[in-house]
């Protein structure tokens, strides 16, 4: 994970030379809300991690390049087989040789219907610290 003055430094440094970087992390901090991490490309979120302060857990959104969504009925996005997202999913989180398999689901964004990983974390696992 970078450091906070690091990232800060080279959006700084980006914006001095009139070019901001096509994919970068962002960290807001809202006071009535969770913080919320992101990595984008070109504005576009790839990775999203939330955080509600002291909740011991960390929430994961997880652009997919694989697109579940095949029609759009009504308001809700339908599979394959007709089902409305989400649809449950096994999710693996891993860090180095660390490694935690969760259960989550695949949703479909409201507008797109691209497929998004949705899963939540404790904040003490092994794959966490």
């Amino acid at each position: 994970m970078l450091d906070m003055p690091v990232l800060i430094a080279a959006l700084a440094l980006a914006q001095a030379v009139d070019k901001t970087p096509a994919v970068v992390w962002t960290l807001e901090i809202p006071k009535a809300a969770p913080a919320l991490f992101t990595y984008a490309d070109g504005g576009n979120p790839i990775v999203q991690m939330v955080c509600q302060t002291a909740s011991g857990q960390v929430g994961f959104k997880v652009a997919l390049q694989t697109r579940l969504a095949t029609q759009k009925t009504g308001a809700a996005w339908t599979n394959s087989l007709g089902m409305p997202a989400p649809w449950p999913a096994s999710v693996t989180l891993k860090s180095d040789s660390l490694a935690s398999t969760l259960r989550g689901m695949v949703d479909a964004d409201q507008v797109t219907g691209a497929s998004q990983a949705l899963v939540e974390a404790s904040t003490q696992a092994p794959v966490l610290k």
